[in-house]
C-alpha cells in the first residue's frame, strides 16, 4: 500500500484523497487491479518504481453511471466523477472482475 501511494501518478482532476483506490481490497482485488490498469496481475522486478510509465489516475469524462476504464499501454485509470467512494469502489470493483475476459475466446 505504502509503495502505491508512493508510485502512483493522481492528476487530471483528482487527489490522493479523493481516489482512495485499493484502500480496503484484499490481495485477490489488489491483483485484479493490477491486471485491469496495467495488463498484467503481478509487478516487474523493482515494483511499482520499475513501472514505465508510472501508473496513473486521471478523471475521465464519463458520466457517474459507467465503469471505470484502463488504457494498459500507458498504465492508466480513468475513473468516472462518482457521488462517493463507496460508489467509486463498487464500480472499480465490478470492472475489475467483469473486465477480466475482455479478451477472451469466443
Amino acid at each position: 500500500m505504502e509503495e502505491l501511494t508512493e508510485h502512483i501518478n493522481i492528476t487530471e482532476g483528482y487527489t490522493a484523497e479523493s481516489v482512495p483506490i485499493v484502500n480496503g481490497l484484499d490481495r485477490e482485488q489488489r491483483r485484479g487491479f493490477l491486471q485491469f490498469v496495467t495488463g498484467t496481475p503481478r509487478l516487474p522486478s523493482g515494483g511499482l518504481a520499475s513501472l514505465n510509465p508510472k501508473l496513473r489516475v486521471v478523471k475521465s469524462s464519463s458520466t457517474e453511471n459507467c465503469l471505470p476504464s484502463a488504457a494498459t499501454c500507458n498504465n492508466q485509470l480513468m475513473l468516472p466523477p462518482y457521488p462517493s467512494k463507496d460508489t467509486m469502489k463498487e464500480k472499480l470493483l465490478y470492472a475489475i472482475t467483469e473486465g477480466q475476459e475482455s479478451f477472451g475466446y469466443i
